[in-house]
């Protein structure tokens, strides 16, 4: 999948999520997906390896990228359309409680990307 492809799939899931496409957490998600879904990432990726990778190419720090990538599911929970959430990580129970972890989240966008990606072939 090219970064242009990424782009366009990712806008398009922010936007049904009901996230503006122009926050840090969006373009450190993205991020995330160049990496995740590109032709060189390494086959076992942790999470805090990711936040390492995406802070390289965003010129800032790890700790940043995982407090933006919270508020970021944050806004998705509390702002969000829940019923895309729910269809993106396969739960029906999101409230203020019960969000899902950044590793979930992170994940789940990905096999979402694929899934709209390889759907549309």
């Amino acid at each position: 999948m090219t970064e242009e492809e990424i782009d366009r799939l990712t806008s398009r899931l922010f936007v049904r999520l009901g996230l503006p496409v122009n926050r840090a957490g969006c373009r450190y998600l993205r991020c995330a997906m160049y990496i995740l879904l590109g032709a060189d990432c390494p086959t076992r990726l942790e999470l805090k390896e990711l936040y390492w990778h995406i802070a390289r190419r965003c010129h800032t720090t790890e700790a940043g990228v995982e407090g933006t990538i919270r508020r970021t599911i944050d806004t998705v929970c509390y702002q969000g359309d829940l019923e895309v959430l729910s269809e993106c990580f396969g739960k029906e129970d999101y409230h203020d409680d019960v969000r899902p972890t950044p590793t979930e989240f992170v994940m789940a966008i990905r096999d979402k990307l694929r899934s709209m990606y390889y759907g549309h072939l």
